[in-house]
């Protein structure tokens, strides 16, 4: 039987899900270099919205305001919009491995998991 505090355990550990593959992303961007690779650069922009997107949640997580007032069309609007965006990340990333291989999908997967969650949560609290 599940605890409230194995619960909480859980849902911190989804929220820290994306920071592991996001991380190594960017060590592995930053180590292939500043070369002027094509690849390189779209996956670097995509690695930065990536990352945009997860620094959103976690500013939600301390400024319940930023996602919007509970029920409200705007926070829907933001939860839809940055997971379909995260959808759409890591489906054309994992159909195109770039210069960052298959970290940039997983961590593209991961943040469009805890938006998954977050949209779960937001529609049913």
């Amino acid at each position: 039987m599940m605890t409230d505090r194995t619960l909480s355990t859980m849902i911190v550990l989804l929220l820290a899900l994306p920071l592991a593959p996001i991380s190594r992303a960017w060590y592995v961007a930053r180590k292939v270099g500043g070369g002027a690779r094509g690849g390189l650069q779209r996956d670097g922009v995509l690695l930065t919205v990536v990352t945009a997107s997860y620094l959103v949640i976690l500013a939600g997580l301390l400024f319940r305001e930023i996602l919007g007032v509970d029920y409200s069309a705007r926070r829907f609007t933001t939860i839809c919009l940055n997971l379909g965006l995260m959808v759409v990340v890591t489906a054309w990333t994992a159909a195109r491995r770039g210069a960052l291989g298959g970290i940039l999908p997983l961590s593209a997967a991961a943040v469009a998991a805890v938006w998954l969650y977050i949209a779960a949560i937001s529609s049913v609290v």
